[in-house]
Parts: structure tokens; sequence; C-alpha cells
């Protein structure tokens, strides 16, 4: 397998880049060829590379530092594996047991669509500096909604799949000292075969620790765009206990709802024929709302902004995922109310026609009377041309050169197909405008133009295609 980036366009976090359009971020994927340690714990590497190894994959994007390997072979090669990974020196390290089997869509190769994509076990480390950087900035809540934010460094871990085909006989299976053994497999829970799959877990009250009983926790599965639908439910018991049964093998996720709190999305995860998925301490915030107003400079209100509560934490201060965004519209009076948010805290962002607000700093919930002051903004307008290319697949990106760091505008966008393109809402200042990348690591645009954006104004830009542009 060749070395390969994938482009995923993702959309920008609030503390990035704020704008309605979306940027690329890269995922690295490798095949069995060597690689160096990246900031690993001692011994890291020697495990990366066994020869047992046929693809890895590095992420997430906007700053990477997961490394994840994937390994096939027997229960022998797998023994030899879990001693390597005994030698490394780190306060704790995991193998976590799991039904199999399982299948990773980097494996997936276009010209062999009946290709081998299934592995028998998985390494994940991480670059210290990238987790770091990524979840424990305490300046910084660009990455809120993932689940690692703020918290503690995951330990080095081994995830092994049984059955299903695999090659690993875990009753054969030695585990060397000083590995924590984590079994989520169906057989230890007590799950039969032939009942289907079974989600289970614990809900509790984030405020008091106390079991929280009638919490109803949903099962839900994708459907079109960015929908979802509930395939099953449970509430949870007095002692805040829940399992949901008789699923069908897939990729679900789990929301939890109670009367009086905040709703949670749990998590994202896959579950096999008759397998067992297992969400420990489930902590619902008790339910809050922010509210206040949008005014101009002027101090006349703003009606019909659109306002969003975003980097939800919980009251501990880590990630608490809303099922859904949490939104609202200003009313004639420029006044919003946001409800159903977790008491904790998070960070209002606000996208008035023709203004432009910055970023607010994290604000503790509940909170009222807010105001949240809008600026006029400006217009930039322009058309690409040159290049040779087929000018509907050219990205024209802009990116704020002058300003604060937090709210800093900017993105991309395609543009027409006639070569023309209208960045609207774009707060005064010193942009750079480029139909190359804007991003650090890779080769700056030769054409790229420095523009200024005044108030009220629209600013015009001709730009020549990158060489480079295109798809």
């Amino acid at each position: 397998m060749k070395t390969l980036k994938l482009q995923l366009a993702i959309s920008l976090a609030a503390c990035l880049l704020i704008t309605a359009e979306q940027a690329h971020a890269l995922i690295e994927v490798g095949g069995n060829a060597p690689v160096q340690g990246r900031n690993w714990r001692a011994g890291a590497e020697e495990l990366a590379n066994l020869k047992t190894r046929i693809a890895w994959w590095e992420g997430p994007p906007f700053g990477g530092g997961e490394w994840t390997f994937l390994y096939r072979g027997d229960t022998n090669t797998f023994n030899q594996a879990l001693d390597v990974f005994a030698a490394i020196r780190a306060p704790s390290l995991e193998l976590v047991v799991c039904d199999g089997p399982v299948e990773s869509p980097f494996l997936r190769d276009d010209n062999a669509p009946k290709a081998d994509t299934g592995y028998d076990w998985d390494f994940m480390i991480w670059d210290v500096q990238s987790y770091f950087r990524l979840y424990g900035n305490p300046t910084s809540t660009s990455m809120a909604d993932m689940p690692d934010f703020r918290r503690p460094l995951p330990a080095p871990r081994v995830t092994v799949f049984i059955g299903g085909g695999g090659g690993v006989q875990w009753d054969k299976v030695k585990v060397p000292r000083g590995i924590v053994v984590i079994d989520r497999r169906a057989s230890t829970a007590g799950v039969k075969p032939g009942q289907g799959a079974v989600i289970a877990g614990c809900v509790y009250d984030l405020s008091t620790s106390k079991p929280l009983a009638g919490a109803k926790v949903a099962a839900q599965k994708p459907t079109t765009g960015r929908q979802y639908e509930t395939v099953a439910t449970a509430q949870s018991a007095p002692d805040g206990r829940f399992f949901i049964e008789k699923l069908p093998a897939g990729t679900y996720r789990v929301c939890v709802f109670a009367d009086g709190y905040a709703p949670i999305l749990a998590g994202y995860s896959r579950v096999v024929t008759d397998g067992y998925l297992a969400f420990d301490d489930i902590e619902l915030s008790p339910r809050a709302t922010v509210s206040g107003s949008v005014v101009s400079d002027d101090g006349k209100p703003v009606a019909g902004a659109e306002v969003r509560f975003i980097d939800t934490l919980g009251m501990n201060g880590v990630s608490y995922r809303l099922p859904a965004s949490a939104e609202t519209t200003t009313d004639a009076n420029g006044c919003f109310h946001i409800a159903a948010v977790p008491s904790g805290y998070g960070r209002l962002i606000c996208f008035p026609k023709g203004y432009h607000v910055r970023v607010g700093e994290l604000q503790a919930v509940p909170a009222k009377d807010l105001v949240l002051r809008a600026s006029r903004t400006g217009t930039i307008r322009g058309k690409v041309i040159g290049g040779g290319q087929k000018l509907g697949e050219v990205t024209v990106s802009v990116e704020q050169q002058t300003g604060p760091q937090v709210g800093k505008w900017g993105g991309g966008r395609r543009v027409k197909p006639d070569g023309t393109f209208e960045f609207d809402n774009v707060p005064p200042g010193t942009y750079i405008i480029s139909t190359g990348s804007l991003v650090p690591s890779e080769m700056p645009d030769a054409n790229a133009k420095t523009i200024e954006v005044t108030a009220g104004q629209t600013v015009t830009v001709e730009l020549q295609a990158a060489s480079a542009n295109g798809f």
C-alpha cells in the first residue's frame, strides 16, 4: 500500500476560522513500510513496525498525532506482539478484547473491490505533543466536542477482535504481567448468541454523582444527510443502568435524554452480530439556558441573527456533546434565548446578515442579559482566470492577516463555472486570497494577493488559477 493523504471536508470550528464554508483537513494513511517514532512512549516503535502490520493511519484532522496500526496474524504472532507491547515504558498498558470481525475503510482498494479489509488487532498510541496541543491547551476550546478534550493522555492500547473468522483464539492468549485487560465481549457480559447485539451502560447526575433513574437512552442510525432515526430505546433503572437489546449489527450513535437535564450524545460505535457495547458513566448535566441580545455598534437591535452556543462543556470542564445544534434566531428586539444547554460552560457565536460578531469568550452557564456587539462587514467579489482548468473545480481560499487570533475569519469555496466568486459578511481587515493552498505546511501560491476589506464596501479582485488547483 502506498502512503496517501485523504482530503476530508471538515466544517471549521469556531475558534479556528469562522465562516460558513469548509476547509480541507488531512488524515494520513500508510502500509507496511517502517515508520519512525513521533514522541511515543519508549518501546512503541518496535511494536509499530512488526512484520505482521498491514497498514496504519494517523488522525484526527486539524493536528493529527493519534497513530493506529493494523495487524493480521494468528494466536502465536499475537502473543509475540503482546510481549513487545509489555516492554513499552508507560504508567499503564491496556489490552481491550472485543467481538469480531472488524474491517477498516483504509484497507479498501477501488481497483480490487474484493480485497480483504479485515484485520485481527490494532495498536493505538499518541504523539504526546499533539495530544496536549489538541486537548490540553487551557486557552483553547477548538476541540471541545471531542471525547478526549481536557482528559489525561490515553494509555497505549492494543485492541484484539475475537471470533468472526479472525486468527486469534482468546483461550490460547498469554497476557504478560503489567497489561490491564478490558474484556468487552458479549459472552463476558452474559449476552447469549442469537439474542442480537446489546448496548449497555449507566447514567449519572453530573451535579450529584448519583445514579439517574428514568433517563431515555436511544440507539440511532444515520438516514439522509445529518439526520438520524431511533432504532431502539431503553430507560435507566433506579441504579442508573440500562440495556438496549436485540439490535442488528451496525454503527450506532447513542443519545441520552432526561427531564430537567441537557441531552447528551454519548458516542458513536459499531456492534457486530450478537455483540456487546458498553458505555461507562454517562453523566448528564442539569439543563440551563443562555439569553441576551445582539446590537449593532450604534446600539440598535439586530433582528434575524442566527445565534449558536458551541464548545459545550459540563461543569467538570470536559466535553459535553449535544445531539443537535443549540441555536436560535434573534427576535424583532434583537433578543435570543437558547434552552436545553448543560450547566457548565460554552461559547456564543452569531451570524447576523451584513454584520460580524467576534467569537465570545468561554461563558459560564446558566447566563442571561448577555450582549453581543455586531460590526458592519464588507464583501469580497472576484473572478478566477487562466490555468487551463475547469473553473468550476477551482477553490478560492481567504485568510485574515490582522485582528484577534481567536475568531479569526477565513475559509474557502468553489468558484462558479464562469470563474466568479463572492464572500459576504467579511469583517474589516487585511486578507490573503488565493486559488492555491493557505495551509502553512504546503507550497504557497505565488499568485496570492493581499486585499483590504472595509465595512460596508465591496472589494473586487482578479485571481490567476494556481497550477495545482482543481481535482
